[in-house]
């Protein structure tokens, strides 16, 4: 019995012993608060901003990204921005001050975005820009996000106000037929009035909304009709598979803004069929003197573009295709501008389709800049060992075993193995 209560006392003891205790940590804050007292809204109206990480630490100028709803989509929009530029010299686009505008609750933002919506692209217009280009280093391109009514907003910002914005990003915008609201009228009287532009619309449209889906092709059609493209006026018209009502903001900025950084990245084509039907070397050498003059980037071709088509031909087990690329690119040095990882790569694939006097033609190029390197001298000892010149197979296994001694090469044992092969023994 007293067993059975000391056990009784353990049990109590465990079972009513205070939780773990946390320290208190600081606040998870994203970005800062502002607040402006509008004088065409009469109220007060909060802002939050984002700087990008490089932004206290550089002279540089940013474009800004406005959010409309930030009360949602100002965390959102700040992680799809780390999304395109998180990988230091592979980003997708440069990095962007963020500016959203806080709605406090529905009715507010209903009334701003449909009853007020003329007052509202006023105090944009006339006191947040002016706000946030007076305070930070911006470049003053613009581009302006919104979500249903916000997104039917954007694009009447766009329509009625052609150069305040660079780039309009819509999800799900609604309404954008005069039969949902009268409203819209505006976005369709102004259209055919502009004369010049050079800006960017992007809509894009979950499924299961067939009133957002008839709208959008409605506004589709008739940017077509009014030839909307021959003034400058450029737009994306996609239906979003998989994305449904509450899912298309992500989706739809990603896509916006990678959309109008298109020349922004190095360039990837995916196929030697894709390489040819662009325009070949010629379309590449386009792609990046367009994106250096854009961006002020250098305008040579980039390696990487050059080593992802032959990978991609090697892949397929093309050599006809990879033959002709190599053939290409030696206008563009390739080989002495590749690394020396990717070269002996790519190089491989000659040896693996009995070609090593093609192998060997570049393996003698890249010795002449990776004398020390002692993976290419075992490439070189192969290609002379399927020549059938096994002493010159010889001095290069030699070689490469020397320098993979002092470099301690992971490859050593292969080494080794190979010059045994070159001098006849096992």
């Amino acid at each position: 019995m007293k067993n059975l209560k000391k056990l009784l006392l353990v049990f109590l003891s465990i079972w009513f012993v205070e939780p773990t205790t946390f320290a208190q940590s600081n606040a998870n804050v994203i970005g800062s608060k502002y607040t402006i007292a509008s004088k065409v809204l009469g109220t007060d109206k909060e802002i939050q901003v984002y700087l990008p990480d490089t932004y206290q630490t550089s002279k540089e100028k940013y474009s800004v990204l406005y959010v409309i709803d930030g009360q949602w989509y100002f965390p959102l929009s700040v992680g799809v921005q780390h999304m395109l530029t998180q990988f230091k010299g592979a980003s997708v686009t440069p990095k962007f001050i963020i500016v959203s505008i806080v709605n406090a609750n529905m009715r507010q933002r209903y009334r701003l975005l449909v009853g007020q919506k003329a007052k509202y692209q006023q105090f944009i217009a006339q006191e947040l820009i002016p706000m946030v280009e007076g305070k930070f280093r911006t470049t003053k391109e613009r581009f302006l996000f919104g979500w249903q009514f916000a997104g039917s907003f954007a694009l009447r910002v766009a329509g009625t106000n052609p150069t305040l914005f660079n780039a309009c990003f819509a999800a799900d915008p609604y309404p954008l037929m005069t039969k949902f609201d009268t409203d819209v009228k505006d976005l369709y009287d102004a259209l055919p009035q502009i004369k010049q532009v050079n800006n960017l619309l992007c809509f894009y449209v979950g499924e299961h909304g067939e009133t957002v889906t008839e709208g959008a092709n409605y506004l589709n059609d008739f940017l077509v009709k009014t030839k909307a493209k021959q003034k400058g006026m450029q737009w994306v018209h996609q239906d979003l598979a998989g994305e449904e009502h509450r899912s298309t903001p992500f989706a739809a900025l990603y896509r916006g803004l990678k959309r109008y950084y298109h020349n922004y990245p190095e360039l990837v084509l995916h196929s030697f069929a894709e390489y040819k039907q662009k325009g070949g070397l010629e379309y590449i050498r386009n792609y990046y003197k367009e994106r250096a003059k854009r961006f002020g980037f250098g305008p040579e071709v980039k390696e990487w573009t050059l080593f992802t088509l032959l990978r991609s031909a090697a892949r397929a087990n093309q050599l006809e295709q990879f033959q002709q690329l190599m053939k290409d690119f030696e206008s563009e040095d390739f080989i002495n501008k590749v690394r020396i990882q990717r070269a002996l790569s790519v190089l491989s694939f000659y040896m693996r389709n009995q070609q090593p006097a093609s192998a060997l033609k570049y393996y003698r190029e890249l010795e002449k800049k990776n004398a020390n390197s002692a993976r290419l001298h075992n490439a070189m000892g192969d290609a002379y060992l399927a020549l059938n010149d096994k002493a010159k197979a010889k001095v290069c296994y030699k070689k490469a075993v020397e320098l993979g001694t002092a470099q301690k090469d992971r490859r050593l044992p292969t080494y080794k193995k190979n010059l045994a092969k070159a001098d006849g023994s096992k």
